[in-house]
């Protein structure tokens, strides 16, 4: 009779996702993973298959998160101006996480030279394609309910935040303070509003 499996797949994806940030995908052995989840090989091939196989696990879910979380941001936000904030604040809020991977798994892997393949390519710029397409039609709604101007530049903001959330990253990796981080969400906030053009009340 088969024995049950004594670990949480959930938890040991957490694990390879924060030795994947860590080391990169390339870097990492069957020998670091052993050691960080505390299974043995067998284990892990059976549960996941091979390195390459729980790689492409964890980033894909470390994607779907990603995209949860903008979701969240965006039905919980009171306005666009609200959501944009929150969610570049939610990005640097990661990065000085002490309980979260430092980085993005997806940015690391789009960078990284072992892994400039289609599959992954195809998985990396799916997720930056959707938070675009997510903010922007944020954006558009903002129109149809009037809170944003008819002539808001909706797509090329979306852009610019998709932009912006990438490049905090990467300068939180560089050592910038996250004051300085966060006067950059400050200046894509100042650029939504001097796009807003309130729209004159009829008496």
């Amino acid at each position: 009779m088969a024995r049950n499996k004594q670990f949480n797949d959930n938890e040991i994806l957490d694990i390879a996702l924060h030795l994947f940030c860590k080391k990169g995908y390339g870097a990492t052995s069957i020998q670091n993973l052993e050691k960080a989840t505390g299974l043995k090989r067998t284990s892990l091939y059976n549960a996941f298959g091979n390195k390459r196989t729980l790689f492409m696990k964890v980033l894909s879910t470390y994607s779907n998160n990603v995209q949860e979380m903008l979701t969240c941001t965006i039905n919980e936000a009171t306005d666009c101006r609200a959501m944009t904030k929150d969610w570049l604040n939610k990005v640097i809020d990661f990065q000085f996480n002490k309980t979260t991977p430092k980085g993005c798994l997806v940015i690391f892997s789009v960078l990284e030279n072992e892994q400039h393949d289609q599959e992954v390519k195809k998985l990396a710029s799916a997720l930056f394609w959707k938070e675009k397409e997510l903010l922007e039609q944020d954006f558009y709604r903002g129109i149809k309910t009037g809170e944003l101007p008819p002539d808001f530049a909706c797509e090329r903001m979306a852009g610019v935040i998709t932009a912006t959330a990438s490049g905090l990253v990467i300068l939180a990796l560089a050592g910038f303070p996250k004051a300085m981080l966060q006067d950059q969400v400050d200046m894509v906030l100042a650029m939504i509003d001097s796009q807003f053009r309130p729209i004159p009340c009829q008496n």
